[in-house]
């Protein structure tokens, strides 16, 4: 009997305990429904949160335009509290929102919970989705760009800096015919008409659609044209420029709104309408120059957008200066040597020192093609330098008499001098100072094959060039028959 009663007592205690954990793990009303609406808050459905509070209009309102105004932000909420009293309730959340371009940002939040009935419902506040929201507010963001850095040469003078500048664009939404305002705005600036009055047509009704940013001076020249342009907006500013349009262009490059294609090679620090460096110094060295922004965690007016209070802030940092080896002076006196033809056309100034390049021009001037850098052409009677070398390695004295007559034949091949010039027999020193080529097609057999190539690497070319920008690289074959060398 006594056996029969310890095991009747065990059955007992064992079924209560399961009875006791049963009620403990059960969930309650209020507990269930502030885990639905964290559960639908968290994965994004703001509407279905919304369903769950006492407000379902206002309350989806307000959490879709927290969100928007967070750049669409991800967030996450854990119940950290909960406590009940009677037909009432309370519970705190742990929020943390990932902010794109920002990160984490993370506080407190309360709820409030009453029961009707059986059913537990959220009492809507936006002070629920921040402690200091209110019916007139909501989160959102604020970011200042960075200062980009200088492009500066050798001595530290500057090469591009912010100038005064104004941004020429098109608001759509005062545009009655796109094909009469892009035309209107071609015969005043150079832009395409056509691709212009395409891209209106295509734009939505509230966007403004960029044309083209003159600076200052040039600006002033035409703004009472431009101000009568139908649909036409103006803004004035700064941006990174050069001491004119066509100083440097190719090399230093310009700075512009980042394409699609641009924000994808960049990376998540880039968003749409970011200034950035379109080809040149500015492309290369754009993360250097640009800096990062500083971003902040804002509260907004919902009627004005006007920023109400700052609520977090993450410091950015200007952008750092580049130093080139170019010379501000010697840079001027190149473009001007190439004047304002639309040839093509190219000049490199290199100090024989150091190998610094003091210089680089190129035209057509308004051309983002580096053609100085990247450009392949033969190499004409600037060559003779280096044949001359190959020469005077081989024995040739510079005192020797080799003839320049207007003309000569070798191997079959006829060559003439500039304008059929011949200085009859004179010193080679004489037919290097005036470029005599029959003088050095004369020469030719004396050179061994490769000698050129082997020469021309002493001079650098062949070899890889030591430059932040893309180069074409010299080539210099070895040349098997004498009329080739």
């Amino acid at each position: 009997m006594r056996l029969i009663a310890v095991v009747s007592l065990v059955a007992a205690v064992a079924i209560a305990g399961v009875i006791i954990a049963g009620v403990l793990g059960r969930a309650s009303g209020a507990e269930r429904a502030v885990d639905r609406y964290r559960d639908a808050w968290s994965r994004g459905d703001d509407a279905a949160a919304a369903r769950l509070t006492s407000r379902p209009e206002q309350a989806a309102k307000a959490l879709r335009a927290s969100r928007s105004g967070l750049d669409g932000a991800r967030v996450n909420a854990r119940v950290v509290a909960l406590k009940e009293d009677g037909r009432r309730a309370g519970a705190r959340l742990r929020v943390t929102w990932r902010v794109p371009r920002y990160g984490r940002f993370s506080y407190d939040a309360r709820l409030r919970l009453a029961r009707d009935g059986d059913r537990w419902t959220i009492v809507w506040r936006p002070a629920m989705l921040h402690p200091k929201l209110d019916a007139g507010s909501r989160l959102g963001t604020a970011r200042t760009a960075a200062r980009r850095g200088r492009i500066v040469d050798r001595d530290g003078r500057a090469l591009v800096t912010e100038r005064a500048v104004v941004d020429v664009a098109v608001a759509v939404r005062r545009v009655r015919e796109p094909a009469v305002t892009a035309r209107r705005l071609a015969q005043l600036v150079d832009v395409d008409a056509r691709r212009l009055a395409r891209a209106v047509r295509r734009a939505r009704r509230g966007q403004f659609v960029p044309v083209i940013t003159l600076r200052r001076a040039a600006y002033e020249r035409i703004a009472g044209e431009l101000q009568q342009v139908r649909g036409v907006s103006l803004l004035a500013g700064t941006a990174p420029l050069a001491p004119s349009k066509t100083f440097g262009r190719a090399l230093l490059g310009t700075v512009a709104p980042a394409t699609a294609e641009q924000l994808e090679r960049l990376g998540k620090a880039y968003r749409p309408g970011d200034e950035i460096g379109q080809w040149g110094l500015q492309a290369v060295f754009e993360k250097r120059l640009a800096g990062t922004e500083t971003s902040e965690i804002v509260i907004r007016s919902t009627a004005s957008r006007a920023v109400l209070a700052r609520l977090a802030r993450k410091p950015g940092r200007d952008g750092r200066s580049l130093r080139t080896t170019l010379d501000r002076d010697a840079q001027a006196v190149a473009e001007r040597a190439l004047g304002t033809a639309r040839r093509n056309a190219a000049l490199v100034a290199v100090q024989p020192s150091s190998g610094d390049v003091l210089a680089v021009a190129n035209r057509p001037a308004d051309a983002s093609f580096n053609r100085a850098f990247e450009g392949r052409y033969p190499p004409g009677s600037t060559f003779k330098v280096v044949s001359t070398a190959a020469l005077l390695r081989d024995g040739l004295d510079v005192g020797a008499t080799v003839a320049c007559p207007p003309t000569a034949t070798v191997d079959g091949r006829a060559f003439r001098n500039f304008e059929g010039q011949a200085r009859g027999r004179v010193p080679f020193r004489t037919d290097f100072a005036q470029s005599c080529n029959t003088a050095f097609v004369s020469l030719a057999d004396r050179l061994e094959v490769g000698a050129l190539t082997e020469v021309a690497r002493s001079f650098g070319l062949g070899q890889a060039l030591d430059l932040a920008l893309p180069a074409a690289r010299a080539s210099v074959p070895a040349a098997t028959a004498p009329a080739r060398r």
